[in-house]
């Protein structure tokens, strides 16, 4: 993962489930976040930004 990348999730995170690095998160909640990294790296793909 990247510098950016773990930077958008830590962002995500805490504005989404109000949780800091520290805060252990539940199952569906880390689903969330792997949904919204994958949706993002997709995005990243079509704007030609990320090779797959």
């Amino acid at each position: 993962m990247e510098a950016n990348e773990r930077q958008l999730l830590l962002d995500y995170s805490q504005n989404r489930f109000n949780a800091g690095v520290q805060t252990p998160l539940t199952q569906p909640q880390l689903n969330e976040l792997i949904t919204f990294l994958f949706a993002h790296r997709m995005q990243r793909a079509a704007d030609g930004e990320l090779t797959i």
